[in-house]
């Protein structure tokens, strides 16, 4: 039986039962006088403050007291980007709400400072000026349409490039309308922040095609501030977001390395910018905080406040909520449970240990119906409560496996770019490439990173006379495909030349 019918299942199962115990009015929601209060702890609502006129915590405002703590407002990199943000298209990408609630105003900014433009060019532009401005090193003279935007926007990227290296971070979370759930709350700012990464890679590119390679090296310092900055945002959209804003810096960093008239400072500098980039804020704690508190505002919200629930999964909650069969403190453990266990997956290290636990979690959410078999010795109260968590959970859930490899891979990307900095710094020095990795330490690097799919050194093939070499990480499917590269089972790699995607 496929997940698709094992939900729908599930959800006439439990109208089926809430209709026989839980007596109710026209509207089908009336509460039983016997269902259990709600109980504030860490276990159960997470946050236990503040506490909101109809009894339950105000996770937005608990969220943003978390993300805002320690933060100076002086030093805080969102007041100063923001403004500098090009315009979107999409009405939900209004950053006039996160502005207001960071006490900034957005018109006065505007008028004071100066802001990106969008970048001229479509998803099919596939061989277009600015796409191939954005593949590598070029000169203003070659591509006259991209060297007019970056005119224009010179002003706007050296405003982004102060911003970015302010210290903190700050992205508050604000509410579409006054009785919305997290869920349906906006995440403005990741698209357009997108757009100001991809300007900064084609300014890199183009003062690295001018000879201006330590201003390149600042930019690529620059892009890296901005993923760190974004990862600060408090959804797991914008770890993702984050995450391919890094993807970014090394895309654009690895033809530089590949210049075979690098000149040695450059050549040191690149490396020591990618030995101190900034650390980002880990996936696991958007799904920890977040994440979580998506799922325990709308069972929340289903136990005291059902109104701000919508129909579809919301209606099958609604109801069960109201029986005197729901307890919603086991339900909002059970909640906290299976968070946890999705910041334990997150948190580790290898994909040797994140696929057997994220498989096992996953395959849980996918069991047989505990109302009907299997937990036949559980209360059926309990039974029905945890039902309805699973029934919820097959939505509500982050694709966990998903998020927890795209961070890996990531890393992945970054460790490899590390040791190829360190490569280029040798043949620099050597006038060719190590025979093998080794060579690199002490001299260019403390220690070799490990492959993080197999716990393995990663594999070094140098190439002709040592003068080309090919460096890779197994990927997913653990195999040595040979530096075949392949986001999803091939493996990944950077070398020189670059290949295909990188």
């Amino acid at each position: 039986m496929n997940s698709h019918c094992r939900i729908t299942i599930n959800r006439l199962v439990l109208l089926a039962l809430t209709a026989v115990v839980a007596p109710a009015t026209a509207d089908g929601l009336t509460p039983h006088p016997d269902r259990p209060k709600l109980i504030f702890s860490e276990d159960t609502t997470y946050f236990t403050e503040p506490v909101t006129p109809d009894g339950t915590v105000d996770l937005f405002a608990a969220l943003n007291r978390a993300g805002r703590e320690g933060v100076d407002p002086q030093q805080n990199a969102v007041l100063r980007i923001l403004p500098i943000l090009p315009e979107s298209d999409r009405d939900d990408e209004d950053l006039g709400p996160m502005a207001a609630a960071l006490g900034l105003n957005l018109a006065e900014a505007h008028a004071q400072g100066p802001r990106l433009t969008a970048i001229p060019w479509g998803p099919r532009d596939d061989d277009g000026p600015f796409v191939r401005a954005s593949k590598g090193p070029w000169k203003l003279a070659d591509l006259p349409e991209v060297a007019d935007w970056l005119e224009d926007n010179r002003a706007a990227l050296q405003a982004l490039d102060a911003a970015v290296r302010l210290p903190q971070s700050y992205w508050p979370i604000v509410p579409s309308d006054p009785d919305s759930l997290i869920l349906e709350a906006h995440t403005p700012g990741l698209r357009q922040s997108r757009v100001a990464g991809r300007a900064l890679v084609l300014r890199i590119h183009a003062d690295w095609g001018e000879g201006e390679h330590g201003q390149a090296i600042h930019g690529v310092e620059s892009l890296m501030h901005l993923g760190q900055h974004l990862s600060n945002q408090p959804s797991l959209i914008g770890s993702l977001v984050a995450i391919s804003i890094r993807s970014l810096s090394a895309s654009a960093v690895g033809p530089l390395l590949n210049d075979p008239q690098i000149p040695a400072d450059a050549a040191r500098q690149l490396l020591a910018v990618i030995q101190n980039r900034s650390e980002m804020r880990p996936v696991a704690s958007a799904m920890s905080t977040y994440e979580r508190a998506i799922a325990l505002d709308v069972f929340q919200a289903a136990y005291a406040q059902p109104d701000r629930l919508g129909d579809g999964i919301g209606t099958v909650i609604k109801f069960a909520a109201r029986s005197p069969m729901f307890d919603i403190n086991l339900a909002l453990k059970e909640l906290n449970r299976s968070f946890d266990r999705v910041e334990q997956v997150a948190r580790l290290q290898t994909f040797a240990e994140v696929r057997p636990i994220a498989e096992k979690i996953e395959a849980d959410l996918q069991t047989q119906n505990p109302l009907l078999m299997g937990d036949a010795e559980k209360p059926l109260r309990q039974r029905f409560t945890l039902h309805t968590v699973r029934t919820a959970q097959n939505i509500l859930m982050p694709a966990l496996a998903a998020a927890a490899t795209s961070e890996l891979m990531h890393r992945s990307r970054e460790e490899l770019l590390l040791v190829a900095s360190a490569l280029t710094v040798y043949r620099v020095d050597h006038g060719q490439y190590p025979k093998q990795l080794a060579e690199l330490v002490p001299d260019y690097l403390t220690k070799l990173p490990l492959d993080r799919y197999d716990g393995r050194p990663l594999t070094y093939k140098p190439g002709d006379q040592n003068q080309t070499y090919l460096l890779y990480s197994v990927g997913q499917n653990g195999k040595d495909d040979q530096g075949a590269f392949d986001y999803r089972e091939g493996d990944i790699s950077i070398g020189n030349p670059l290949p295909e995607g990188w």
